[in-house]
């Protein structure tokens, strides 16, 4: 099964850049941004590479052995989980962009 890498690439990508829309036009908060972010680049990962990284745990990511994946996934955890949520949204976007991006 071929994949077409920039098509999906561009198609995250999207997602991202939605993501950002809501969240600075405040329809949604940083917890839920986190949460997005986080399940749009895991199901990045599942779409290039058939691994069902959306159901895996940290250790599983990290077991995985998919580049950027567990640091990233790592740094989400906290503004994802916490009770009240505190993270660099920018940072946390752009990285998520970066991996997309640099997927080869």
């Amino acid at each position: 099964n071929i994949k077409n890498i920039p098509v999906i690439k561009s198609k995250y990508i999207k997602k991202f850049n939605g993501i950002e829309s809501k969240f600075k036009d405040k329809k949604i908060d940083l917890r839920k941004a986190y949460q997005e972010i986080s399940e749009t680049v895991r199901l990045f990962v599942f779409e290039v590479t058939d691994i069902t990284t959306q159901n895996f745990s940290l250790s599983e990511i990290k077991k995985a052995n998919i580049p950027g994946l567990y640091e990233l996934i790592e740094e989400y955890y906290e503004p994802e989980f916490a009770e009240k949520s505190v993270g660099d949204f920018d940072d946390a976007i752009n990285k998520a962009r970066r991996i997309v991006s640099e997927w080869n």
